[in-house]
């Protein structure tokens, strides 16, 4: 029994999409102009579009290092924040939000957004 490529190929980009959460929420469009104004503190513009993922709890972490102080799971492995991709304003999305990169050919961190505090 085969499956057809194409069908295979729409499964897994739903599987995929069920897994990432954009960060601009088309529920609430009152948050777009916040993401769009989001900056890291080297100076760089975070949002270019809805380019930024959702991260769950156990998908980041503090690391107890000023130079890398927070780490996110991308693609299954987990990638050191610099500190000077770090946002530094309070979430009001809630959950983390991480906007990925990729720099020679693995995944990085463009920037960082940590989840509210509870």
């Amino acid at each position: 029994m085969s499956i057809n490529h194409g069908i295979a190929a729409f499964i897994l980009g739903v599987i995929l999409l069920m897994g990432t959460a954009f960060a601009h929420d088309h529920a609430n469009p009152a948050l777009d102009g916040w993401y769009q104004g989001l900056k890291s503190p080297s100076g760089g513009s975070c949002c270019d579009g809805s380019d930024a993922a959702s991260v769950l709890d156990p998908d980041w972490d503090t690391t107890g290092d000023p130079a890398y102080p927070y780490r996110v799971r991308l693609e299954g492995e987990w990638i050191r924040v610099p500190e000077g991709r770090v946002v530094h304003e309070a979430n009001k999305a809630g959950v983390a939000k991480v906007w990925p990169i990729y720099e020679n050919g693995k995944p990085a961190v463009r920037c960082f957004l940590k989840g509210s505090e509870s």
